[in-house]
């Protein structure tokens, strides 16, 4: 199931993304034709912060996020890696 979820996913992201470049041509292709879309940066801000909020899931589940290794390193193996693991969990649960 995780993997048909992450499709769907990235499916959503990639229908945003292309919504959200349309929209912006369509709107600047108004703007100067002297017909401007007044509604269109609202709704591009809305879909792009859409974007951020999955796009960030999938970082996340795929462990793409930038993190830093300094506090983990000098650790033995063993305990680097439980720290991996459970860090994730700590800063999403404040």
């Amino acid at each position: 199931m995780p993997g048909f979820l992450a499709k769907i996913e990235f499916v959503v992201g990639a229908a945003l993304l292309a919504v959200i470049t349309v929209l912006v041509f369509i709107a600047a292709t108004m703007r100067f034709f002297g017909y401007p879309l007044i509604w269109s940066v609202d709704l591009a801000q809305l879909l792009f912060i859409w974007l951020c909020f999955i796009g960030a899931t999938r970082a996340m589940r795929e462990r793409g996020h930038l993190g830093v290794d300094y506090l983990v390193r000098p650790f033995p193996i063993a305990t680097a890696s439980f720290l991996r693991r459970r860090l994730p969990a700590c800063s999403s649960a404040s």
